[in-house]
């Protein structure tokens, strides 16, 4: 008689296991058809959040906050997007290696949306490092660019505030980034963007040489891009700043004849005018010089104003 009691109790106990196995499993699979079926995002997220403070352990757990992770991300919900995430990586370490990069990779593009742009920083880099293991190339092009993007825009922060020392530091290791996109990804789609963000910290930083070089090496290999309007009007704004002021009259001239109804016509025209001005000036001050008198500075350009 006893031993009848014991096996039926231990029969009771693996039954309950059994159901509790099997209302875990019902559980995410609902979750996963609410998200992936019937694109209920927020009914899947509460679903996937009470399916892991339920079964912590269970072998979905991870799954279940990468889903968790996509739900906030289609509701725009870049904070708790991230924290599903981060949970992922903090609590599942030994998570599938794909897996865990792909927490790194949205997780970092949550963070950035957030403008929390050191914290994506660290997300990338930890991606980019191998994270668990490697990975596909596409999540370390991705996260090779947007930690780039993340530098910068830190830089540009820094900027703000005067902190130019701090701030240039940062232009760096941006350059740097879009440079290593660049001649690793030759063909990605994002090389333009790339070329371009670093033209344009090298025109912040006065070095209008570097500037004008990468914007001419957009022109050449970019000529359709819907940016190229744009390259044309800052290789001109370089040579400008430069002091060659025929040069940057002649490339002016070629953005009016390309774009002559382009969004930067009035700043070309303005350009020119201003071009005319400072030969125009140099003459004059050439002129003074041999007859011995003091040269005379009249007018201060800003874009899109006239010398007069």
């Amino acid at each position: 008689m006893r031993y009848r009691i014991v096996f039926a109790v231990a029969l009771s106990v693996g039954i309950g296991f059994a159901n509790g196995a099997d209302k875990a499993e019902e559980t995410f699979r609902f979750a996963k058809n609410l998200l992936l079926d019937r694109e209920e995002y927020d009914s899947a997220a509460e679903k996937f959040a009470a399916f892991v403070t339920s079964y912590p352990q269970h072998q979905n757990a991870p799954e279940a906050l990468q889903y968790m992770g996509l739900c906030y991300a289609n509701l725009k919900d870049s904070k708790r997007a991230a924290e599903a995430y981060e949970k992922l990586l903090s609590d599942y370490p030994d998570a599938a290696a794909e897996m865990r990069r792909k927490a790194m990779r949205y997780g970092g593009d949550a963070r950035y949306k957030l403008k929390q742009y050191d914290k994506a920083v660290e997300l990338y880099t930890r991606l980019l490092n191998g994270g668990t293991e490697s990975g596909p190339d596409d999540m370390a092009e991705h996260a090779l660019f947007w930690r780039a993007a993340a530098y910068d825009r830190i830089g540009m922060g820094l900027r703000s505030k005067g902190m130019r020392k701090d701030a240039d530091g940062f232009a760096g290791k941006a350059v740097a980034g879009f440079n290593a996109y660049v001649k690793q990804y030759p063909a990605a789609k994002l090389v333009p963007l790339a070329l371009r963000n670093a033209a344009f910290i090298a025109f912040d930083q006065q070095d209008y040489t570097r500037s004008a070089s990468i914007f001419k090496r957009l022109l050449k290999e970019f000529p359709d891009n819907k940016k190229a309007e744009e390259y044309q009007f800052y290789q001109a704004e370089c040579a400008y700043r430069l002091g060659g002021y025929t040069a940057a009259k002649q490339s002016y001239a070629q953005l009016l004849q390309a774009y002559p109804t382009g969004q930067l016509l009035a700043d070309a025209q303005s350009g020119i005018a201003w071009c005319d001005y400072e030969l125009a000036k140099d003459a004059r001050q050439r002129a003074q010089a041999a007859r011995g008198q003091g040269a005379q500075v009249v007018g201060v350009r800003r874009l899109g104003s006239q010398p007069f």
